[in-house]
């Protein structure tokens, strides 16, 4: 994209526009998908002329969105990128890139070829013990730390649409307990919002609609209806916007006005015990500097909320996605790390290493207990309908 963005200062191409801010020439590349008129100049500004650089991979060079590149006895590895350059630059073309990849109907092939050609090919490798590690610490060291809540993205102004969306794989069966659930939601229609319950086929049909065939046969591999939810909220919240939440959470709050009020993804974070097998209390791990060596820490995918076209949910879904797809046709993938709180606490923490940060675009839900808490017992958390007791199992449907 940088060679297309930015021309020649010694002859301008005929077939983009140039805009002039004082001597400065601003390509707009209205052309480009995701580049207009701010990308271009912040680019232009940042990179000035473009002869100083040799070819294009001179460029990518200056602006850190190379690899680091390790060699010893004639082995090559590449790990993330270098990250060097100015900080801005960077920052506007993963914009960019983001907006590219959701508005250019070439870029999935492009993905594809890009993912292939890293030699990952149709195995993707597992995650490392030491990959865990770092992810766990870089979610610790977010939520634990003081930064200003307010400190928001310019993209991220527009308040989420005021829609609260649910699913329950089968309307047909709708345990009373868990339409109890549903109903302290529903309410909220009274106060202006909008609540939307849809089930495996209808969800099966919005997909379809709205994001086509391989999003669709990406929904069919998901075996559980667990499953289907963690990829359908992803599909929906891309698409659409609004709060996701589970249909097992009671709203027990008198407002939620606040959840809309920006177009930010809005995470809840959890902490594990691997020793004693329990959830550490968010009073607990929430803590500044609070740690233990067995503490893994993590972002639920319930509640979600975010505005539509939110780059972490397009993460979150693509890597999903792309597992789903690369998985043997009988192959019974593990939910969280495919489509449930695993992808997204991983989607977050390659969004976050990739800018350099991630607190303009996330807001963490540290009080959500405030506003709902889930209901136990229920009808269906003892049998097969509870995804603890059919994680990589398949599920029997009524009538199978």
């Amino acid at each position: 994209m940088l060679p297309t963005l930015l021309p020649s200062t010694k002859g301008a191409p005929a077939w983009y526009l140039i805009g002039t801010m004082g001597n400065l020439e601003i390509p707009y590349a209205g052309y480009l998908p995701g580049v207009g008129w701010l990308t271009a100049l912040t680019v232009v500004t940042e990179v000035g002329e473009r002869e100083r650089f040799p070819t294009s991979k001179h460029l990518c060079s200056y602006a850190g969105l190379v690899p680091r590149v390790r060699a010893s006895g004639g082995r090559v590895q590449h790990g993330r990128i270098t990250k060097e350059g100015p900080r801005m630059l960077r920052w506007i073309l993963a914009e960019a890139a983001s907006l590219c990849r959701c508005r250019s109907k070439a870029m999935p092939i492009i993905s594809k070829e890009l993912y292939n050609s890293r030699g990952i090919g149709m195995h993707p490798e597992p995650d490392s013990p030491e990959h865990h590690r770092q992810r766990s610490e870089f979610i610790r060291k977010l939520v634990q730390s003081q930064f200003d809540q307010q400190l928001i993205n310019d993209r991220y102004m527009q308040g989420t649409p005021k829609t609260i969306m649910q699913f329950w794989h089968d309307l047909r069966q709708l345990p009373e307990d868990v339409k109890d659930c549903i109903a302290s939601w529903a309410r909220w229609e009274t106060k202006g919002y909008r609540h939307r319950l849809f089930d495996e086929r209808s969800a099966k049909e919005f997909i379809g609609r709205a994001l086509g065939a391989r999003h669709e046969h990406a929904f069919e591999r998901c075996y559980h209806p667990a499953m289907q939810a963690d990829y359908f909220r992803l599909c929906y919240l891309l698409v659409e916007g609004g709060l996701y939440v589970d249909a097992d959470d009671v709203c027990i709050c008198a407002d939620i006005g606040c959840l809309f009020e920006d177009g930010r993804l809005k995470a809840q974070p959890l902490c594990y015990d691997i020793i004693t097998g329990k959830m550490v209390d968010p009073s607990i791990f929430l803590g500044v500097d609070a740690y233990a060596s067995s503490w893994i820490f993590y972002f639920n995918n319930n509640p979600l909320i975010a505005n539509r076209g939110h780059p972490i949910i397009e993460i979150a879904l693509n890597r999903a996605t792309d597992l789903l797809e690369l998985a043997g046709k009988d192959e019974l993938l593990e939910i969280q790390e495919t489509t449930g709180p695993g992808n997204l606490s991983k989607s977050i923490f390659e969004f976050g290493s990739a800018l350099g940060g991630v607190e303009s675009d996330l807001m963490i839900l540290r009080d959500w207990d405030s506003f709902a808490v889930s209901k136990w017992p229920l009808s269906y958390r003892n049998d097969a309908r509870n995804w603890r007791f059919s994680n990589q199992q398949k599920f029997y449907r009524n009538g199978e």
